[in-house]
């Protein structure tokens, strides 16, 4: 009986922050926010026209060493001598 209101009270203690991160969300903003910080708004009018991307692809493959899951490039030079 004891082990039964042990394991009940420590599934409860474990449960709560999970049960109380779903309480809290963000509204949804109807309207972009624009910056109001002098030093980002310098900082976007450098970046506005230097076309510059970048996109991070990220996955438990790259954890492993694996160059990718996919052949993006079947080229020699990009294969692996392992």
């Amino acid at each position: 009986m004891k082990s039964k209101v042990f394991f009940l009270c420590m599934l409860y203690l474990a449960a709560i922050p999970g049960l109380r991160a779903q309480t809290f969300t963000h509204g949804k903003s109807d309207t972009y926010t624009y910056p109001k910080d002098e030093d980002v708004l310098e900082k976007l009018d450098k970046w506005q026209d230097q076309k510059f991307g970048m996109l991070i692809h990220y996955g438990l493959y790259s954890e492993l060493g694996i160059i990718e899951s996919w052949s993006l490039c079947n080229e020699d030079w990009i294969n692996r001598d392992s």
